[in-house]
């Protein structure tokens, strides 16, 4: 987990930090992570899930800023086809 915030957190650009994460995601991450961390004892383990996750919904957001519109919840089919024929 260290490792994969290390990276994310290394890269300058948004457009490249979103593709990874998108990587990420499609290999099912986001959801183990947010299984993992209701069952997770060890606090350096659940600093880094939550830092993971934090980073994440930030990135939302300043993609969001860049199109000046506020960040779309992904998990929200109604919200996503809104955006995409505005």
């Amino acid at each position: 987990m260290q490792f994969i915030n290390a990276l994310l957190r290394d890269v300058d650009h948004l457009e490249t930090r979103i593709c990874l994460r998108c990587e990420f995601t499609n290999h099912g991450l986001d959801v183990l992570l947010t299984d993992l961390k209701q069952f997770v004892d060890n606090v350096p383990l659940k600093t880094q899930i939550a830092y993971y996750l934090d980073s994440t919904d930030q990135d939302s957001i300043d993609l969001g800023y860049r199109f000046d519109r506020p960040a779309v919840n992904l998990g929200n089919p109604n919200e996503m086809f809104e955006v995409l024929f505005e």
